[in-house]
């Protein structure tokens, strides 16, 4: 599934104020830049903590289509340190929803390996919102989320 960074996603149904970021696809051009350890380390505590609220579900799980390989070379269940802590989480098998001024992020999961192994850089909008997100099992961030985006 293809959006455009910062385009409608409408991958789980007209939702307004929802937005796309780092729906890659082969064929398709994205933004490619550096991304500073501490942004991956605070990406990595996010998807660490994202299956504990996920309102929208998808059936099934999504390969990366820009790996030459993508059977031989996929690492789907990551383990990692980031600021001291011990971290495991899964790609390609839930979405991350970051909350913004007036909107929600919506990102697949495996937004990580793309930044890692493809060098995607996601807009410095959601550099922002990921830096302000609230802990994701908190009931601030729960409310927040469906306040931007009612029906989740």
């Amino acid at each position: 599934m293809h959006y455009e960074d910062l385009a409608p996603c409408t991958y789980f149904g007209e939702r307004p104020g929802l937005i796309a970021v780092g729906w890659l696809e082969d064929g398709h051009p994205y933004t490619r830049g550096k991304v500073e350890r501490e942004e991956i380390d605070l990406l990595a505590m996010l998807l660490a903590d994202a299956p504990a609220f996920q309102p929208l579900l998808f059936m099934g799980y999504h390969l990366c289509s820009l790996c030459m390989f993508p059977r031989r070379r996929r690492k789907t269940r990551w383990r990692m340190r980031a600021t001291g802590q011990r971290l495991a989480f899964d790609v390609g098998v839930f979405n991350l929803l970051v909350p913004a001024e007036g909107v929600v992020y919506a990102t697949p999961s495996l937004v990580f390996h793309y930044v890692l192994s493809h060098h995607y850089r996601p807009p410095d909008a959601f550099w922002a919102a990921a830096w302000a997100c609230r802990s994701i099992g908190s009931a601030e961030y729960k409310a927040t989320v469906r306040r931007l985006v009612p029906g989740l």
